[in-house]
């Protein structure tokens, strides 16, 4: 089986993918797949935004290019049509790489880079939006200013509740909470899990 795993920045996603780590199901982290991209696009990269983003091994400087993206959303939507179909077939081969094991797909943005298709069930991580800002002052101690407006451009959320993959199978949505304790987060994964066949190890 395919999970997706997805969330809301620090609705506890990556906690989520951690737990099911531990159950035995293999983790795809997109974040790692993306950073693949950026190596195997690099002169594509360059070309498209200039000399400023490369470093001088020939790699890309994400900090220079993230700069410019997250800046101009015209300039992140290029950057997207660059490296998102690599990614995705990078994740399909990945998946296919691991047949007869169950696979956790981590991606923060899995629908709008098409990842859903691959899926056989998709969970989506959800917390309060008072708990989400506590994390994200632990966590990442950018000002509550800066966490705001992080929270504010995800506001928009066009998940289907259910949807057909790309092998023609009615893939659901679910959506676990995780406002608490790791170990309730823990015992509303295994209940998901259960109830769709799936076990982990």
């Amino acid at each position: 089986m395919v999970l997706g795993i997805t969330g809301k920045y620090c609705a506890g996603k990556d906690a989520a993918v951690s737990l099911l780590v531990e159950s035995g199901i293999r983790e795809i982290n997109e974040d790692l797949v993306g950073h693949a991209a950026l190596a195997a696009k690099a002169g594509e990269v360059v070309t498209a935004f200039g000399p400023g983003v490369q470093q001088s091994d020939g790699g890309i400087d994400r900090r220079s290019l993230g700069a410019i993206v997250f800046a101009d959303a015209d300039a992140l939507s290029r950057l997207e049509g660059l490296l998102h179909p690599w990614m995705v077939e990078e994740t399909r081969q990945l998946v296919q790489s691991a047949a007869g094991e169950s696979v956790a797909i981590n991606a923060a943005i899995l629908h709008r880079m098409g990842l859903h298709i691959l899926c056989d069930l998709v969970i989506i991580v959800h917390a309060p939006l008072a708990t989400r800002v506590l994390r994200g002052l632990r966590r990442d101690h950018n000002g509550i200013l800066n966490i705001l407006r992080r929270i504010w451009s995800q506001r928009r959320d066009d998940i289907p509740k259910h949807f057909l993959n790309e092998r023609g199978a009615r893939v659901d949505t679910v959506v676990v909470k995780n406002g608490g304790s790791r170990e309730a987060l823990a015992r509303r994964l295994e209940a998901i899990l259960s109830d769709s066949g799936l076990t982990g190890r």
